[in-house]
C-alpha cells in the first residue's frame, strides 16, 4: 500500500466520522428522531437495531434507516454519561432509561460478536421511573429529554 493510498483511506475514515458526528448533532437539535421512535415503538415495543438486517423489506426504508441509527442515540447518551460520571452496569450491557414528556424507554448496548442495541418501550402507568432523571444535556434539555443510569432491574417491569 502506497503513502497516497494510506492518505486516501485516512481521509475516507475522517469523512465517515464527520458524517456520523453531523447526524448525531441533528438528532440532538431536532426532536424528529425521538418522535419517530415514539411512533415506531407503538408497533414494535421492543427491538434490536439488527432486528431487520436479514428482512429489511418487513419495514419501510425510512424506518429501516432510523432503526439503524439507534446506535447513534446510544452513543449520545453514553458520551453524556461518561462526562457526568454515570457508570451504568447490568449483567449484559450498559442500560439507560430515557424520558421524553410521557414517553419512557430504555436503550442498552449488548456485545457479543459485535455491538447491538436493544430498545424497549416502558409503560409506567403513571408510576415514576427509578431514580430522579438527569438532564441529558442543554440541547436535549430544551426538548425535554432526560436520562439516568440504572444498576438494578426496573421495578415496574412485568414478571
Amino acid at each position: 500500500m502506497s503513502y497516497s493510498d494510506l492518505i486516501n483511506e485516512n481521509n475516507a475514515i475522517i469523512k465517515i466520522l464527520k458524517e456520523k458526528e453531523t447526524r448525531k448533532k441533528e438528532i440532538l437539535r431536532k426532536d424528529e428522531y425521538i418522535l419517530w421512535l415514539m411512533k415506531f415503538s407503538e408497533e414494535y415495543s421492543s427491538f434490536y437495531d439488527s432486528s431487520w438486517l436479514c428482512n429489511p423489506e418487513d419495514i419501510s426504508f425510512y424506518d429501516f434507516k432510523r432503526v439503524n441509527e439507534l446506535g447513534l442515540l446510544y452513543e449520545i447518551i453514553y458520551d453524556y454519561a461518561a462526562k457526568n460520571f454515570l457508570m451504568p452496569s447490568t449483567s449484559i450491557g450498559e442500560k439507560y432509561f430515557i424520558k421524553y414528556e410521557d414517553f419512557t424507554f430504555s436503550i442498552e448496548a449488548l456485545s457479543d460478536q459485535g455491538s447491538s442495541y436493544l430498545f424497549e418501550r416502558i409503560v409506567t402507568y403513571g408510576l415514576s421511573t427509578p431514580r430522579s432523571p438527569v438532564t441529558l444535556m442543554d440541547t436535549i434539555e430544551s426538548l425535554g429529554i432526560s436520562v439516568r443510569s440504572v444498576k438494578q432491574s426496573f421495578p415496574c417491569s412485568a414478571s
